[in-house]
């Protein structure tokens, strides 16, 4: 009776030491998640940014700056209707 005794305390000791890691790893991880969700992006920085055209536009889909230039160099400049 008593190795059923010692193999049932191994066993309680064994599923407390788990449920001390798995809450350990869910604080863990809960605590990641909260600092990668609050945490700001900050300012970048960039030395060069290379795209053929650069466009910005409102909520609506209207073109509000734009930047691009023809194969020559030439500017392009938007419409009067912002397409």
């Amino acid at each position: 009776m008593d190795n059923i005794q010692d193999q049932i305390r191994a066993l309680q000791t064994s599923v407390r030491r788990q449920r001390f890691a798995i809450v350990a790893l869910a604080t863990i991880l809960a605590g990641s998640a909260l600092i990668g969700a609050v945490r700001p992006a900050g300012d970048a920085t960039f030395d060069t940014i290379t795209c053929k055209e650069w466009r910005v536009v409102d909520k609506d889909g209207m073109l509000r700056i734009n930047a691009a230039t023809n194969a020559d160099g030439t500017v392009i400049y938007p419409t009067k209707d912002g397409k």
